[in-house]
């Protein structure tokens, strides 16, 4: 697998996509997103409290994020039922000689 690599700066778009048994797009009562910092500090962003969680359609969430430092950081994504389902992932912040 290819690591991800951004810049400090940019605006990460990382999308979660829920499912019913039959496949199905569907909505969890409750999507939560989790970021993780390379200092290993631990970010909650709720959809409906958190202005970064968007929601685009029936089962596809989106967070909006800036991370604030160079390093590898990480990601979740989570819904409670009726679609009780979580993935991540993680990406790398290119250090930058400006910051």
């Amino acid at each position: 697998m290819t690591e991800q690599i951004f810049d400090f700066g940019d605006e990460l778009k990382i999308t979660a996509t829920f499912t019913d048994e039959d496949g199905d797009a569907a909505d969890p009562a409750t999507v939560t997103f989790k970021t993780k910092d390379p200092a290993g500090t631990v970010a909650s962003y709720v959809f409906g409290t958190a202005v970064e969680v968007i929601r685009i359609a029936t089962g596809v969430y989106k967070l909006l994020f800036t991370p604030s430092a160079e390093g590898v950081w990480y990601w979740r994504a989570e819904g409670t039922a009726p679609v009780k389902q979580a993935g991540g992932g993680q990406f790398r912040i290119a250090d930058s000689g400006f910051y």
